[in-house]
């Protein structure tokens, strides 16, 4: 009903992209991301029409800005006439929720592909979802693919796979990386491995009640960013940074680092030419730290908090370096270059 109080008024439409302009302008972002979700098929030519407008606005006002838009993983009736949208310059899949809170049946959060139908079938799944918007007319190159690090948890009639949900009994629960895998860990559940969706779950009683939580770990999501590097799609986003607890859980950020390496430059002096970045931060200490770019050893300047100096680390091609060395606390790292000085505020933890 609000998107379409929106959509229906041509004021209130221009009213929002005025808005949008002005808050851009004034924190010196990059551009906007719409997320509306629930369009009627009513609103389809306004919502087209909107984003439209939306794009030529942005990029006239604000040259070099980006307007993007998330998209429904299924769409049950066509809403989203991405070919129409001629100014949006990305398009987002939300690859996630093919099995909701409401879902009659467990299943995984965002199948990797096709299954029985005994299953979720043809086209409930992330491979699907990908290949019908190439087929829709957008390019690889502006398509990219959300991906959860996020899983959800039901009561189940059995503790087999598929089992039937019992919502009424106790209702479905989203779960977090991190804490499906604590949860494992303090309770000696087994991870097990739906071949069909290629994700993995684990299974419990808890009073007699079965329940079933599906998530996505490093392998399920290694296999969906191969099918994005297969395809040549814009790249990932993620929903959402943070629900690993990277610290702790660093594995989900080595492997999207395995699968999408940072880019090495081709010159030290280059490095002005790519957005200067330390992740993660904070850092369990031990774990490596990425910049970015490539780094010479002499170009590193370390002190920590109270301003004493420490060794500068030995950094590798990529411009990444280990922690090992150093104690817990907090440090500010300069790198600098013949043309650029780029500090950052480190915070490392045990």
């Amino acid at each position: 009903d609000n998107n379409a109080t929106l959509l229906n008024s041509p004021s209130s439409k221009t009213h929002l992209i005025n808005q949008l302009v002005s808050l851009v302008k004034a924190r010196n972002a990059d551009g906007v991301n719409i997320d509306f979700e629930g369009v009627g098929v009513e609103q389809r030519d306004s919502l087209t029409k909107f984003m439209n407008q939306l794009g030529t606005r942005f990029h006239t006002e604000i040259p070099g800005s980006m307007v993007s838009i998330a998209l429904p993983s299924v769409q049950w009736t066509e809403v989203f006439m991405v070919a129409q949208m001629t100014s949006v310059d990305d398009f987002l899949i939300m690859g996630y929720g093919y099995y909701y809170a409401g879902s009659e049946k467990a299943g995984p959060n965002a199948p990797l592909k096709a299954s029985s139908w005994t299953y979720w079938g043809s086209t409930l799944n992330v491979t699907s979802s990908v290949n019908w918007y190439l087929n829709k007319g957008v390019p690889a190159s502006k398509l990219f693919l959300g991906l959860p690090y996020y899983g959800r948890r039901w009561a189940t009639a059995t503790g087999t796979v598929p089992s039937a949900t019992q919502n009424k009994v106790t209702p479905a629960i989203s779960r977090t990386y991190a804490v499906s895998k604590a949860e494992m860990s303090a309770n000696n559940y087994i991870r097990q491995w739906n071949a069909e969706g290629d994700t993995p779950y684990y299974v419990y009683q808890e009073n007699g009640q079965w329940f079933q939580t599906f998530y996505d770990d490093a392998q399920s999501l290694g296999l969906k960013y191969d099918l994005v590097n297969q395809k040549n799609l814009a790249g990932i986003g993620i929903w959402a940074l943070g629900y690993d607890n990277t610290a702790k859980n660093p594995e989900l950020n080595n492997m999207l680092r395995e699968k999408f390496p940072p880019m090495v430059l081709s010159a030290r002096d280059e490095w002005q030419e790519v957005k200067p970045s330390l992740y993660p931060n904070p850092v369990q200490r031990g774990q490596m730290v990425f910049t970015g770019a490539p780094i010479k050893d002499g170009d590193i300047i370390l002190k920590d908090g109270l301003g004493r100096s420490y060794a500068s680390p030995t950094s590798h091609t990529d411009g990444s370096f280990s922690t090992k060395s150093l104690p817990a606390g907090l440090f500010f790292l300069t790198v600098s270059n013949s043309k650029s000085i780029t500090t950052f505020r480190l915070v490392i933890i045990e």
